[in-house]
């Protein structure tokens, strides 16, 4: 594997879809993307980019900026190319839906799970949402990843305080969180 990927959280195919990039195939780099990342649009802000550190180009001359090569393509791809797959009759509810319960709703709905995530907060993205100013991150590429997300068939339901005496009514569900 490349060094780069190694260092990567979401172990993301960067030479794949840096290539892609290169060529002007916005899209198919973006699908790429979209195969483990949940996020693109707020990682291609707000990512620690270890992964250029470890880029093999800085033997040659200057590593490539490859956090912004990940936001700019995630600003031009579509994600059309998400599909709802048929449904595997398995309900899973997770509760909290910050980056970690989005990102388990985003692939478990991928593999055809019927998701529903329960919200305490008016609000989904957790700390991205309520810690990253403004200025670092426009809320917009939160939102546009969440709504990707929902467009999976993903339901939020906000304001909503999971205990004891909820789980067991909504008790269909296996249960994912907290």
């Amino acid at each position: 594997a490349a060094p780069c990927v190694e260092t990567c959280p979401t172990s993301q195919n960067i030479p794949e879809y840096l290539y892609y990039a290169a060529k002007g195939d916005f899209q198919k780099s973006f699908d790429i993307i979209l195969r483990n990342n949940a996020f693109p649009q707020t990682l291609g802000l707000v990512c620690e980019h270890n992964c250029q550190t470890k880029c093999t180009r800085v033997n040659y001359d200057n590593p490539i900026q490859i956090r912004e090569i990940k936001n700019f393509v995630s600003q031009q791809g579509k994600s059309t190319s998400l599909s709802i797959p048929p449904s595997n009759g398995i309900k899973i509810a997770i509760i909290g839906a910050g980056p970690a319960g989005l990102s388990a709703a985003y692939f478990l709905a991928l593999e055809g799970f019927e998701v529903e995530i329960f919200e305490k907060e008016n609000a989904a993205g957790g700390l991205v949402h309520k810690a990253i100013p403004s200025f670092r991150m426009p809320n917009n590429a939160l939102y546009e990843d969440i709504a990707r997300i929902e467009r999976l068939g993903v339901r939020i339901n906000y304001n909503t305080v999971i205990d004891q005496a909820k789980f067991v009514v909504k008790g269909a569900f296996n249960l994912i969180g907290e």
